[in-house]
């Protein structure tokens, strides 16, 4: 499931996937002007869940760069809310998409 930086606050139901991410903290680190994002994702299941998370980086006409994260195992426990944190590789990045899949 992907979730677009426009897309926040709404839960993500697919495949069983049942998760809420909330709203982003998107800022430039220093020196180095590269994006950073915080992104809080809250475990909705009355379960403890494995998911994977992957951003992609674009450009500020939406392009995809050739920057991604590397995939990061959340483990969620039932009603927990954990921040996923990410920084770009390239200055270039001005927006961002998130990947959340189960972790099979």
């Amino acid at each position: 499931y992907e979730i677009r930086n426009c897309d926040w606050s709404s839960d993500v139901c697919s495949s069983d996937l049942v998760v809420r991410a909330g709203q982003p903290l998107v800022e430039r680190t220093s020196p180095d002007n590269q994006l950073r994002i915080v992104v809080p994702i809250r475990n909705i299941d009355d379960e403890q869940i494995q998911i994977l998370a992957q951003v992609a980086y674009l450009d500020a006409q939406r392009r995809p760069l050739p920057d991604e994260s590397n995939r990061q195992v959340m483990t969620l426990p039932a009603g927990s809310t954990q921040n996923y944190v990410a920084v770009s590789r390239s200055q270039k990045a001005a927006d961002f998409v998130l990947r959340l899949t189960w972790n099979k």
